[in-house]
C-alpha cells in the first residue's frame, strides 16, 4: 500500500513534528505511485526541517564567527568591525529562515487539522449510504491517514452517534475547527431560512394588497 512512515531516519526536527501530526502507519504513497495527503505533508515536514536545521547550523557558525571577531578586533578594529557585521548578517538571516520554516510547519498543523475536520464533517452530514461511503473511500484511498481504531464504517444512526462521541476525544484544535464549521453552516441555513421567510411574508403581502384592490 505504499511507503510508510516509521524507522525512515528523519532528522529530529521532523521525527517530533511527523509523531504530532501523522499517526504510526501513515501511507505516504498511493498504489499508482502518486503521494497521499500524508505523503505531502510528510514531505514539507521534511523540507521545512531542513531549512530549521541549517538555520540553527548557521546562529551557531554566527556566534563562533563573533567570537572571533572579538578577538580580532583587539589587534585590528576595522578588520573586527567587518568580521562582526558578517557575523551579525549571518545571525540575522538564518533567523529568518527559522522564523519562515517555523511558520511552515505550523501551517502544516493547520492543514491537518483542517483535513481531518472536513472528513469527520463530511461523514457526520452525509445523508445516505453513498455519501457517507464517499467520504469514507476519500479517507482510506487518499489521505494516507489510518482510520481511527473501532472507527464506525457503516452508514447508520449508530455509526453518527459514535462519531459524534468520537470527535470529543480529538485534539482540542481540531474539535475547535469542527466547532467553527458547524456553526458556520447553521449560521448559513439560519440566513438562508430568514430570507426565505422575509420572501414568503413579502409575497403573502402582494397577494393581499392585490385581494384589496380587487374589492373595489
Amino acid at each position: 500500500l505504499g511507503d510508510m512512515v516509521g524507522g525512515q531516519g528523519e532528522q529530529p526536527g521532523l521525527s517530533n513534528m511527523a509523531k504530532s501530526l501523522l499517526p504510526q502507519g501513515a501511507v505516504l504513497k498511493k498504489e499508482d505511485g502518486s503521494l497521499t495527503f500524508a505523503g505531502q505533508l510528510n514531505d514539507s515536514l521534511y523540507q521545512s526541517s531542513m531549512i530549521v536545521n541549517n538555520a540553527t547550523q548557521k546562529i551557531q557558525n554566527a556566534k563562533k564567527l563573533e567570537n572571533q571577531a572579538k578577538m580580532v578586533g583587539l589587534k585590528d578594529q576595522v578588520k573586527g568591525a567587518q568580521l562582526m557585521k558578517y557575523a551579525n548578517d549571518m545571525d540575522a538571516e538564518a533567523r529568518r529562515e527559522l522564523k519562515s520554516a517555523q511558520g511552515d510547519m505550523e501551517k502544516q498543523q493547520g492543514k491537518m487539522n483542517d483535513y481531518l475536520a472536513g472528513e469527520y464533517m463530511g461523514l457526520l452530514e452525509a445523508n445516505s449510504r453513498e455519501e457517507w461511503n464517499g467520504v469514507l473511500n476519500d479517507w482510506k484511498n487518499n489521505s494516507g491517514i489510518p482510520l481511527p481504531k473501532d472507527f464506525p464504517t457503516d452508514f447508520s444512526p449508530e455509526s453518527k452517534a459514535k462519531l459524534k462521541s468520537m470527535i470529543g476525544a480529538l485534539p482540542a484544535s481540531i474539535q475547535n475547527k469542527i466547532k467553527d464549521e458547524i456553526d458556520k453552516r447553521e449560521t448559513k441555513e439560519l440566513d438562508k431560512r430568514l430570507k426565505e421567510s422575509q420572501i414568503r411574508k413579502n409575497l403573502a403581502k402582494e397577494r393581499e394588497g392585490d385581494s384589496i384592490e380587487g374589492d373595489f
